[in-house]
C-alpha cells in the first residue's frame, strides 16, 4: 500500500473524527467511537471499499456498542408466534427513530461540514 496515501487517509479520519466528537458531544444521548482509516483490501466494490473494510469498522465498533447497549432497558421483543411488525413494535421502532432527531439534523451545519469533509 502508498504509504502516503495512507496516511492521508488517516489525516482526514482524525479531522472526520474530531468533528464528528464535537458534533456528538452537544447531542443528547449521542456516543461517539473514533475510527481510524481502513486499510485498502482486496476486493474493493463500485464505491472503492471491500468487505474486509466493513469487517475493520465492524470490529473497532461491536465493542463499544455491547457496553453501550448491556447499559439499556431490553427492548420490545415479540413473543414466540407474535408478528414482528406488530403495530406495538412498529410504534416502539417509530419512537426510536424520532429520539434520534435525524430528521432535524439534515439543516445541521456541524452535519454539513461532516459532508462536505468525508
Amino acid at each position: 500500500m502508498d504509504t502516503s496515501l495512507h496516511n492521508l487517509a488517516q489525516a482526514r479520519a482524525r479531522l472526520l473524527n474530531e468533528v464528528i466528537a464535537d458534533l456528538c458531544s452537544g447531542t443528547n444521548g449521542a456516543t461517539f467511537v473514533s475510527l481510524p482509516a481502513a486499510e485498502p483490501a482486496d476486493g474493493a466494490t463500485h464505491n472503492g471499499q471491500s468487505p474486509l473494510q466493513h469487517q475493520f469498522w465492524a470490529r473497532q465498533l461491536a465493542p463499544p456498542l455491547i457496553a453501550l447497549l448491556a447499559t439499556r432497558p431490553e427492548p420490545y421483543l415479540p413473543r414466540q408466534g407474535q408478528a414482528v411488525y406488530s403495530a406495538k413494535a412498529e410504534l416502539a421502532r417509530q419512537k426510536a427513530v424520532d429520539q434520534l432527531e435525524v430528521t432535524s439534523a439534515a439543516a445541521d451545519k456541524r452535519l454539513m461540514r461532516i459532508v462536505e469533509l468525508a
